[in-house]
């Protein structure tokens, strides 16, 4: 019984370590070519993009008009007018405006993180699962190898009379 847990650790031990790099390269190319994670990656550049948007001043509008019919004022005819104007935001709406968007940054960080991880977990699973049968398919060939001499020995024991 101990053979076989110590049997059974030595192979949990070694076996991610012999086949590790094929597993690795089968989980990059799983994430290069998945374009969910693609589609997760941009939604959250596109959020952090959004939060450094909100942090600045809108833009700045100048106008300029010309009256076709002069109106009269106390200062005289206005025969044109210039325009600007810039509009600030209120005290601390900025910054909970920049801080909402990047918690939402944060959690759209956090599900493609997630998202990769399961990926990786349920390509694990599948990988270690095909190498468990391609180890116990290979042992039984073996064992049939085995079978196989062992009954071509009794068959000639049998054809020379010495069974």
């Amino acid at each position: 019984m101990k053979f076989k847990y110590v049997l059974t650790l030595m192979i949990l031990w070694i076996g991610p370590v012999v086949s590790a790099q094929e597993l690795q390269v089968l989980i990059d190319r799983s994430l290069e070519s998945n374009p969910a994670f693609e589609q997760s990656r941009l939604i959250y550049e596109r959020t952090v993009e959004k939060s450094n948007q909100v942090k600045g001043l809108g833009n700045t509008q100048f106008g300029f008009g010309y009256f076709i019919l002069n109106p009269e004022t106390r200062s005289g005819p206005q025969e044109f007018k210039v325009s600007a104007s810039q509009q600030f935001p209120w005290f601390g709406t900025q910054a909970s405006k920049s801080a909402v968007l990047q918690s939402e940054a944060e959690v759209q960080n956090q599900e493609v993180i997630i998202a990769i991880k399961k990926n990786v977990l349920n390509l694990s699973k599948a990988y270690y699962k095909t190498l468990a049968l391609k180890q116990s398919r290979d042992y039984l060939l073996d064992q049939q190898r085995i079978l196989n001499q062992i009954h071509s020995l009794i068959q000639t024991k049998i054809s020379n009379d010495q069974a």
